[in-house]
């Protein structure tokens, strides 16, 4: 099987998913890995936020009508979208994301779809060699897991018990998922969906592979941690954002080599 992944969407689904749309014919990609942030951008208004997400959704299930898994996880500018104006920590997801940011009306059309198209904060999958491997937004740090997890317990357990914050009865541990460490202006332990790039390279999880995004990328770069665990950054379309970093690259595994390749559509 060949799963494609990529990094932060932000409201451009309509020009990142016909990219996606290209490998899954040309490569015979069969999964569909999205590394969060899909929602959420500086330059637009609450009436375009629907419109991109609404083309997300739709595109999202004509995937899955065509046989093609796609799994769509949660990034740090999601949760607003996720979390009930009632919940005690919405001022608190809303503000850490920037609060011009989050479009208030697009918050109370989204929330129930958002969550109904959201798998989860994270997932997981064994390469052909054995290797296991995280998927999440930002990635998962050691001072974080500690809190919640032991590695005795083995990784399906630790993605378990993170996905377990993000229910969908609107009961979300929003203030565990929220917190930033330094490296991204906070003061707490690094979360899976706000982990900054130096963080993890510090104190990512002894023996895991990580594959994320939220730290923006020129393209698809290959990492280690201190321990030398394998990091992959995803984070390549900022430059659709007035900016000009990122050459909207993707990360393409096959299990039947065990081999990742960097899928570049701007060569």
């Amino acid at each position: 099987m060949k799963t494609l992944f990529s990094g932060d969407i932000h409201n451009k689904s309509d020009i990142i998913t016909p990219l996606i749309d290209m490998y899954i014919q040309q490569e015979g990609i069969q999964r569909v890995v999205l590394l969060g942030d899909l929602l959420n951008d500086y330059n637009t208004s609450a009436k375009a936020e629907i419109e991109a997400f609404g083309n997300l959704e739709e595109w999202v299930f004509a995937k899955r009508e065509e046989g093609v898994e796609v799994i769509v996880l949660a990034g740090n500018h999601d949760l607003p979208y996720m979390v009930d104006y009632s919940d005690k920590a919405y001022n608190y997801v809303r503000d850490s994301v920037g609060g011009n940011a989050t479009k208030s009306s697009a918050v109370y059309r989204l929330r129930d779809r958002v969550n109904a198209l959201v798998d989860g904060i994270c997932w997981k999958f064994t390469q052909s060699d054995g290797q296991e491997v995280a998927c999440s937004h930002a990635g998962f740090c050691s001072s974080w897991v500690r809190k919640l997890w032991s590695p005795s317990e083995g990784l399906d357990k630790l993605v378990e018990k993170t996905n377990n914050m993000l229910l969908k009865d609107g009961n979300h541990s929003m203030g565990k998922l929220s917190t930033a460490g330094r490296e991204r202006g906070g003061f707490g332990c690094p979360s899976p969906c706000w982990a900054g790039e130096h963080e993890l390279r510090a104190e990512g999880i002894k023996g895991i592979t990580q594959i994320v995004g939220h730290s923006a990328q020129n393209t698809v770069v290959k990492s280690k941690t201190v321990n030398n665990d394998v990091l992959w950054f995803c984070d390549t379309h900022s430059w659709l954002t007035n900016t000009t970093r990122g050459d909207g690259s993707f990360l393409m595994y096959d299990d039947n080599t065990n081999k990742y390749t960097v899928l570049k559509p701007y060569k």
